[in-house]
């Protein structure tokens, strides 16, 4: 269907101005609105955050000010976010849509129509040529074309995007303040795996170390309000399976190189650990677990070889040494540099026996998820993803016992 004949057929919804824009009142939508409600006034800048992650996007810059919220970012593709007539059929009925980028776009601009905001204006731009999404107090949305005096910097990434919110201004000052804390809150809580590096404020976020397989064997006591003792349990080992160039991913930190030794080409082995008269074992924070896997493309490398910022498919900790009746199985499931699920797999531990004590975390794009987008359903197609990394045990096992031969446990 043309452009003109399907926006004539939504004149009840939208009208088209004398310059070319389209104009939506989304007031009129509201039972459709609903239905995207995001869980918080802030979690709209997760959904940008995913948009940056199916760009392919290098670095995100958050801005949280006192009167506006500023997201930025460069990125190689445009994909369907660029086409007017696909945004104009996304607003006019946001449940049909079907492309993830698109949902994700228009989940996000949905999520800042809110009373705590008075305009949104989200652009991109390529070239001398841009597009612009205005949405208003009054719930109007538009969309216009719009041309750069000068083209963007050949150097850089030919898209890029910007999210504007303007907050109201106001005397109460702590409501700003509350306002600021909570979006970052909102990022820190969840962007933790992020494959894209991202800045708030101009300090960046600090993504999970190899340790986040250690957190839920962390125990603090406590006397007197002090903190008096800090255990941890360490994972026996951790196998990073290492994304490919483009591939959607998520990352972690890689252990210090000062923290381990690499013998026979690719067996990355806690240094201590090396050592006859070694009575210690792994702190599990700075060293995250006996011996550390890097596979790429199904063959083992040297951590040498691994970024900082390992970027991966997914990440299994497994540990050896007897693990408890209740060390259950956990799973993360991080989609488009957001987490998506934690849990423990207790339901299912005969399914996953195997699994037993071992933190699997993962990148997905596919299994189906509320209506936000944020959360994984966990059904029988969650149940059978899971089961697909049941390959990663065998190769796990076979480094552990090569490895434990090589170390004083």
């Amino acid at each position: 269907m043309a452009l003109e004949d399907y926006l004539s057929n939504q004149a009840s919804e939208g009208t088209l101005d004398s310059d070319g824009g389209f104009t939506l009142d989304l007031s009129r939508a509201a039972d459709k609105l609903a239905k995207f409600a995001l869980p918080s006034h802030s979690h709209y800048l997760l959904k940008i955050i995913q948009v940056a992650h199916h760009l392919q996007a290098d670095e995100v810059s958050v801005r949280i000010e006192k009167f506006r919220t500023v997201v930025r970012f460069r990125a190689p593709l445009g994909g369907s976010i660029t086409d007017s007539d696909a945004i104009y059929r996304a607003f006019v009925d946001p449940l049909e849509i079907k492309d993830p980028l698109m949902f994700d776009l228009v989940s996000g601009l949905m999520g800042t129509v809110t009373d705590e905001n008075l305009e949104t204006l989200w652009s991109f731009s390529e070239g001398h040529s841009g597009r612009r999404v205005f949405i208003n107090r009054e719930r109007r949305f538009s969309i216009q074309d719009f041309k750069l005096s000068h083209p963007l910097e050949e150097d850089q990434h030919p898209n890029a995007y910007t999210l504007s919110v303007l907050h109201p201004r106001t005397w109460k000052f702590w409501l700003a303040a509350r306002r600021r804390a909570a979006a970052a809150r909102v990022l820190e809580e969840n962007c933790r795996f992020s494959g894209v590096k991202i800045s708030i404020d101009n300090r960046e976020l600090e993504i999970h170390s190899s340790s986040v397989v250690n957190d839920h064997t962390k125990r603090t006591l406590w006397g007197s309000h002090e903190e008096i003792a800090w255990e941890a349990d360490p994972r026996s080992s951790i196998l990073y399976e290492m994304a490919d160039p483009g591939e959607q991913r998520f990352c972690l930190l890689r252990p210090s190189l000062s923290a381990y030794v690499v013998r026979a080409d690719y067996m990355n082995l806690w240094v201590s650990g090396t050592r006859v008269n070694n009575t210690l074992k792994p702190d599990g924070i700075s060293s995250a677990a006996w011996m550390l896997q890097f596979r790429q493309n199904d063959e083992n490398v040297s951590m040498r070889f691994a970024p900082k910022r390992v970027p991966c498919r997914a990440v299994l900790g497994l540990n050896y040494h007897a693990p408890d009746e209740d060390d259950a199985f956990r799973v993360k499931v991080v989609r488009c540099g957001v987490t998506v699920l934690e849990t423990r797999m207790t339901e299912h531990a005969d399914r996953f026996k195997d699994f037993q004590g071992a933190v699997l975390i993962f990148c997905d794009h596919e299994l189906e998820t509320d209506l936000t987008g944020l959360q994984i359903l966990q059904n029988e197609a969650f149940l059978e993803k899971v089961e697909s990394y049941r390959h990663l045990l065998a190769p796990a096992t076979a480094y552990y016992k090569k490895g434990r031969d090589m170390l004083t446990m």
